[in-house]
Parts: structure tokens; C-alpha cells; sequence
């Protein structure tokens, strides 16, 4: 149950991987104006906002601590969000930083999977299992008209 647990949250941090790649929310992609009006049609202004992070670099290292289970520490991911003391080439003791856009967009990341995944009704997002369920519909309508318009193009 917890590996089927895991794979779920990594599944869902690569989904906001995805979803922030297609609308340039990441700063690492082109900006994609048509996606990100769809986008905030979808899971609303607020949530991507959440998702648009300054620095290309804080957000894929939020993003590759959160998939390994903690922050970025010293370039590496670390368990404890801290992490251990490293000694480098002068057998110095250097202290482990925290990159503080790392840790702010991997905040911003671990609300907007928290607001997907629970009921939330506050002024920025109305979000339960109604809304979920609308937006699941709508998603299979679509897919199923544009499998119709290929599919009758193909043909003709």
C-alpha cells in the first residue's frame, strides 16, 4: 500500500512537472498563452499562480527534492530537508544550505497538490468531489470528440 502510496505522489509532482512544462509556468519553457488560459479555466488563476515560480531552477529543484523526499541541499536532495553536514576538498566541515526559492516553490507545489486533493471551498478556489467529478466529465467529453474529429478525417 505505501509503494502504490508513493508512486501516486510522484505521478501527481510529475503531472505539475507536465502541466507547468505545456503552459510555461516554469520559466524554463516559452510561455504558452492558449494553455495557460485553459489552465486557469481548469484549476482556476489562483492554483496557477501557485504554479508559476520566477526561477526555472527553484522550481525543478522543488520539484527533484520532492520526488527523492526532501529539499535540496547543497545540489543534492536530502532526506532530512536539512541534511547532513558535507566535508569538501580542504576537509572542511561545510554546513548544508537551503536554497530559499527551492524551498518556497516546493511549498507552493506541495499547496497545489494539497488543494487538488481535498475539499476546499475558500475565495480563490471552490474544489470537492462535485467539481472534480465536472471537470473528469468534461476531460472525457473532449477526449472523445477529438478521437471523433481524427478519427472522421482519417476516413475522409
Amino acid at each position: 500500500m505505501l509503494i502504490q502510496q508513493e508512486m501516486a505522489n510522484r505521478l501527481a509532482i510529475e503531472c505539475l512537472r507536465a502541466i507547468a512544462s505545456l503552459g510555461g509556468l516554469d520559466g524554463r519553457c516559452l510561455e504558452q498563452p492558449e494553455i495557460r488560459m485553459a489552465l486557469n479555466a481548469m484549476i482556476s488563476p489562483y492554483l496557477c499562480r501557485k504554479l508559476s515560480v520566477a526561477h526555472a531552477g527553484a522550481f525543478v529543484g522543488a520539484m527533484d527534492g520532492l520526488m527523492n523526499g526532501g529539499a535540496q541541499v547543497n545540489g543534492a536532495a536530502s532526506m532530512s530537508g536539512a541534511g547532513a553536514p558535507r566535508v569538501d576538498d580542504d576537509s572542511e566541515v561545510v554546513a548544508p544550505t537551503v536554497d530559499p526559492d527551492v524551498v518556497r516553490a516546493r511549498d507552493a507545489i506541495r499547496l497545489v497538490l494539497k488543494l487538488l486533493n481535498v475539499n476546499s471551498e475558500t475565495p480563490y478556489i471552490i474544489w470537492d468531489n462535485s467539481t472534480r467529478a465536472e471537470l473528469t466529465n468534461y476531460l472525457k467529453q473532449q477526449e472523445e470528440r477529438i478521437i471523433r474529429t481524427v478519427f472522421y478525417i482519417y476516413l475522409y
